[in-house]
Formats: structure tokens, sequence, C-alpha cells
């Protein structure tokens, strides 16, 4: 019961987290392109594998990785926003930043993850 409210908690906190950080990346970076949206993603994806590491290393125990991956990093990532815009963008005649948009968050995400992953083996060391 403990865990499921820490994951309900955390998932509060991200889901506030990603929408003032989503905000704020929207209204500062000139783009065409979801700047909110990729950004959460991206550093979301970082910080779970930075996670992910210290947690194989057992520097963070699985009573609090599950809540901080579950709850702060599920709420703070968006697939479903990510889909949506891909689709309005390619809806909107705007192909190019469609494929771009998509590219862009698959491949960043993937980078950032393997990103976080190494940091935090390296801080698990």
């Amino acid at each position: 019961m403990r865990t499921a409210l820490s994951i309900a908690v955390l998932g509060a906190l991200g889901a506030l987290a990603r929408h003032y950080t989503g905000a704020f990346l929207k209204a500062h970076v000139d783009t065409p392109l979801p700047a909110g949206t990729i950004g959460v993603n991206v550093l979301g994806s970082f910080l779970l594998g930075v996670l992910t590491a210290l947690a194989l290393s057992q520097r963070v125990s699985e009573e609090l990785r599950a809540p901080l991956a579950i709850g702060f990093l599920g709420s703070f990532t968006t697939f479903s926003t990510f889909s949506l815009e891909v689709v309005q963008l390619a809806q909107a005649g705007r192909l190019d930043l469609a494929a771009l948009n998509l590219g862009l968050q698959l491949g960043a995400g993937f980078l950032a993850l393997a990103g976080g992953l190494a940091l935090g083996r390296a801080l698990g060391a």
C-alpha cells in the first residue's frame, strides 16, 4: 500500500513538472516543433536511464525506484501527446515536421536513455 501511495503522489508531482517544464520550453524555444513534449520526453528518458543504472548497482532501492520510475517519470513523459502532435503535423500538411518530430523524439530519447545509463553506471560504480 505504501508503494502505491508513493507512486500516486510522485505521479501527481510528475504531471505538474511536465506541465510547467513543457510550458516553459514552449514559451522559450522558437520552433515549429513541439518543444515542450520533446524536452520532457528526452529529459525523462535520460533520468530513467540514470535511475535504472543506479537501481541495478543497488544504489537506489526498489522501494524508491518504482515510485520514481512509474509515478514521477511515467507522468512526466508523454507518449500519447507525442503521437497526437506527429499526427497533427501530418494532417496540417507538414510531413517534413512530422517526420522530423518522430525521428528527433525517438532518436534523442534512445540516446538520452543510453547516456543516462552510462552516467548512472559511473555514479553507481
